[in-house]
């Protein structure tokens, strides 16, 4: 039984002119809902683990399908909000205004410490995680090798699942876009 575990491909450019964090909901969701860059494409080596896997499952958000389409199309078995991001705070009162990825890492940070606003909790995230790694574990033991695109936060808490169940594998799965790491069943 093996599990590949892959971040999604470059999405388009989003606007990184600075904003308010009243304005995050809306980046937020322009960046949930954008496509992959037309340059983007998957390395060499991934495309090889591609067409050794049996399926591909993916998260239902654009990045993560088009990134499943471009390993293989016809083996994409599941597309699932189970497999999504976990959510990003953001508050509802802000004046000031930063750049959305600077508002992105501070968002993340406090997210791990508990904030939530407008949001899927780090607790809710965990428990989401345990269940996205209980179906691919499953699939796994029915198809052998399974390939998982998902996205850079819930990948490693997915990951941190898989180890606590003695898979084997990188204990931090790869931040990078298109970045892979291959987990085998203890």
């Amino acid at each position: 039984m093996k599990i590949t575990i892959v971040r999604h491909g470059k999405p388009r450019e989003l606007p990184t002119t600075k904003i308010s964090a009243l304005k995050m909901g809306d980046w937020i969701r322009a960046y949930d809902s954008s496509p992959l860059s037309e340059l983007s494409q998957p390395v060499l080596e991934l495309q090889k683990l591609a067409q050794d896997c049996k399926f591909i499952v993916c998260s239902d958000l654009c990045r993560s399908i088009e990134s499943a389409e471009r390993l293989g199309k016809e083996k994409i078995l599941i597309k699932s909000p189970l497999f999504s991001e976990a959510g990003m705070p953001y508050p509802n009162s802000v004046a000031f205004s930063l750049r959305p990825h600077t508002w992105a890492a501070i968002f993340r940070i406090v997210w791990l410490l508990g904030y939530s606003s407008n949001a899927e909790s780090y607790a809710s995230a965990k428990v989401r995680a345990k269940q996205a790694s209980s179906e691919v574990v499953q699939l796994s033991k029915k198809h052998g090798h399974i390939m998982y695109v998902g996205h850079g936060m819930f990948n490693r808490l997915v990951v941190k699942e898989l180890r606590r169940n003695g898979w084997q594998g990188s204990k931090h799965p790869s931040r990078e876009y298109w970045g892979f790491n291959v987990y085998e069943a203890p």
